[in-house]
């Protein structure tokens, strides 16, 4: 499965809501704006990937940039699909 933007926004969302945390909430604690957080969960392409990786951080998860069979590849993979990907090999 490949993470993209989309798929990292509706997951970013779909975690939130998981927490029972509110944009405002989110956003006071990851350090970000709520108009920043509210632009990113619906698929904003112009976002501070730094950032980004600290709204997940707060909500208890990771990202890994993993590099693939071709050497100028590298792939963002969750750390749950990391693992899939893993147990498969």
């Amino acid at each position: 499965m490949r993470l993209t933007l989309l798929s990292l926004s509706a997951q970013l969302r779909a975690l939130r809501e998981q927490s029972k945390m509110t944009q405002t909430q989110l956003a006071k604690e990851a350090g970000v704006s709520r108009e920043w957080l509210n632009a990113v969960e619906n698929g904003k392409v112009n976002v501070e990937f730094g950032l980004l990786l600290d709204v997940f951080s707060t909500l208890g998860y990771s990202l890994d940039v993993v590099r693939d069979e071709n050497p100028k590849h590298l792939r963002l993979m969750s750390a749950a699909m990391l693992k899939r990907e893993q147990d498969n090999d």
